[in-house]
C-alpha cells in the first residue's frame, strides 16, 4: 500500500486533482520536498505557502504515513547495531535518529540504545567527530567511549560511564578489535592487570590500571 493510499483513507474532505498530484508527489517521487511536489502538480512555485496552508491536515497526513512505513527500517537499524560484534561509524547519530523516528510513531521510548560488545564486562561506541569536538578533546583522538559498566566488570568503582580508552597497554586503541586482541594478550600472560589510558568525564587523560582476574 502506497502513503498516499494510506492517507486517502483519512481525508474527510474531497481535494482537486491538482491537490491529489500534489500531495502524491510529495510522499512519493518529490520525496517530501514540497517546492519539487509542486512543480510536479501544475502549481507555481509562488503558490507554495497558498497550497501548503490549502493542506494542512493532509500534509501531515502525509508525514505520518512517511514515518510510519519508515519505522521498520529503523527498527531493522537498531536490531543491526545491537547484533554488530564490529564498531559502526557514527553509530550515535544513526541510533538517535532511527530512535527519534520510532519515537514519532508512538513505539515505546526506550531511555538509551548501546552496543554491546563484550568486552571486560562493559558496553562501547565509537566516538564520532561532534563527540570529540563536543569534549573538546585533540582532533585525532581514537578510542572507545564506554557507555554502560556491569556490576562485575572489572571496570566498575575504577572508570565513569561515558569515559574514553584511547590505550591499552601503552597501544592505541581504534576499534573494539584491538581491545579484544590486548584484553586477551594480558589474560594470557601472568601480568593479569591490563594498563589504560582514558579521557574521563572532565576530559582529562588518565592511566588507569585494571585488575582482569
Amino acid at each position: 500500500m502506497s502513503f498516499l493510499q494510506t492517507t486517502d483513507k483519512q481525508r474527510k474532505r474531497p481535494l482537486t486533482e491538482k491537490q491529489e498530484k500534489f500531495l502524491s508527489a510529495l510522499a512519493g517521487e518529490a520525496n517530501g520536498d514540497a517546492r519539487k511536489a509542486l512543480t510536479v502538480a501544475g502549481y507555481e512555485q509562488t503558490s507554495y505557502y497558498a497550497v501548503l496552508d490549502s493542506l494542512k491536515e493532509e500534509v501531515v497526513d502525509v508525514a505520518n504515513s512517511i514515518l510510519a512505513h519508515s519505522a521498520p527500517k529503523a527498527a531493522a537499524k537498531l536490531v543491526d547495531v545491537l547484533e554488530s560484534d564490529a564498531p559502526i561509524p557514527q553509530v550515535g547519530a544513526k541510533l538517535q535518529a532511527a530512535q527519534t523516528l520510532l519515537d514519532r510513531v508512538g513505539i515505546s521510548k526506550k531511555e538509551r540504545v548501546d552496543v554491546n560488545h563484550n568486552v571486560t564486562g562493559g558496553i562501547f561506541l565509537l566516538p564520532d567527530k561532534e563527540d570529540i569536538k563536543s569534549r573538546k578533546l585533540p582532533n585525532q583522538t581514537t578510542g572507545l567511549v564506554i557507555t554502560s559498566i556491569q556490576n562485575n566488570s572489572p571496570l566498575a568503582g575504577s572508570i565513569e560511564v561515558n569515559s574514553i580508552i584511547v590505550e591499552a597497554q601503552k597501544e592505541r586503541i581504534k576499534t573494539i578489535d584491538d581491545l579484544k586482541k590486548i584484553t586477551k594478550q594480558v589474560l594470557n600472560s601472568n601480568q593479569k592487570t591490563i594498563l589504560l589510558a582514558i579521557y574521563n568525564n572532565q576530559n582529562q587523560r588518565r592511566y588507569i590500571g585494571i585488575k582482569l582476574d
